[in-house]
């Protein structure tokens, strides 16, 4: 074996902060938060490394990790003036005083090589270009961060989704909805914050029991970037099973635009009628937009 193709094959690995691990089943990759790599040059390096044993890939592994770290020109955060660390200073100072990339920070831990977590952190929120963003771009897209494997990603996702809950409240204190205001109100704080920044259109059903106190917000459809196909069926069903005497209807326009298009106005229709074969009445029904001020009801223009 070539001396220049090992240190080659080493160099990449190190480049990447990567490193060969042993199973039953062969060589493989993991990166250094210890998720698995799918590396396309797995092959040529298993072979130019000689790595056909646990021996051989615990031996490069240490390697990799000293020069890897032997690289590193970067202060690790645990290395930082307590004050200055992210979580001390949100303890200290309140998590109003952070920055966005000590906020990410907070939540990745760790950072990648050559970098801290809060450089992470920054490349990330400046990769997207802001929360909106982030809340728009999936679990894939996060992973394509060098350093930013699953466990991150994930956790990123979860963070904004309790964010986006934390908004909405909880459905139970709502008052009852008997009116159009009523609807818009609740709709409006309900849905905006979940719906503005998505990227297709859903649809939901608001179920109200005999009172019109809400019973559940139901999903009933997600499409594409221009509409979302509706099965009144569906909606009869939720209503039934839930035993609903009347609801709202939702949906969004990923343009912010909120006037309703011909098939909005057909689908309510549909819906409407659907309903009446069992009793239901709909109350409403609202395209929301980016803002809370953006919006259309049907209620209100006096189309159902």
């Amino acid at each position: 074996m070539e001396i220049s193709k090992r240190e080659e094959s080493v160099a990449y690995l190190v480049q990447r902060a990567m490193y060969p691990m042993w199973s039953k089943a062969g060589t493989w990759f993991r990166d250094a938060e210890g998720g698995r790599v799918e590396e396309p040059q797995g092959i040529a390096i298993v072979q130019a490394l000689d790595l056909v044993s646990k021996e051989a890939c615990t031996a490069v592994r240490k390697e990799v990790r000293l020069r890897v770290n032997a690289e590193r020109t970067y202060v690790s955060i645990k290395d930082w003036a307590i004050d200055e660390r992210p979580r001390e200073q949100l303890a200290k100072r309140g998590a109003d005083t952070m920055s966005n990339a000590r906020l990410l920070a907070i939540l990745f831990r760790t950072g990648s090589h050559g970098k801290s977590a809060e450089e992470l952190g920054r490349d990330v929120f400046n990769r997207f270009g802001g929360w909106s963003q982030l809340d728009q771009a999936s679990v894939e897209d996060l992973c394509d961060v060098h350093g930013v494997g699953l466990a991150k990603a994930v956790e990123l996702k979860a963070a904004i989704e309790i964010g986006k809950r934390l908004q909405q409240g909880p459905a139970s204190t709502m008052k009852r909805v008997t009116s159009a205001e009523d609807a818009i109100d609740y709709v409006c704080d309900r849905f905006t914050p979940q719906l503005r920044d998505a990227g297709k259109e859903f649809f939901y059903v608001v179920l109200l029991d005999i009172r019109n106190k809400v019973i559940k917000d139901a999903e009933v459809s997600r499409g594409s970037i221009s509409a979302s196909v509706v099965d009144p069926a569906d909606i009869v069903r939720e209503a039934c099973i839930h035993h609903a005497s009347r609801v709202v209807l939702v949906h969004n326009h990923p343009s912010g635009e909120c006037d309703p298009s011909k098939e909005d106005i057909d689908t309510t229709n549909k819906i409407t009628q659907a309903l009446k074969y069992v009793g239901v009445r709909v109350l409403d029904h609202i395209i929301v937009g980016r803002a809370r001020q953006d919006y259309f009801s049907f209620a209100r223009a006096g189309m159902v």
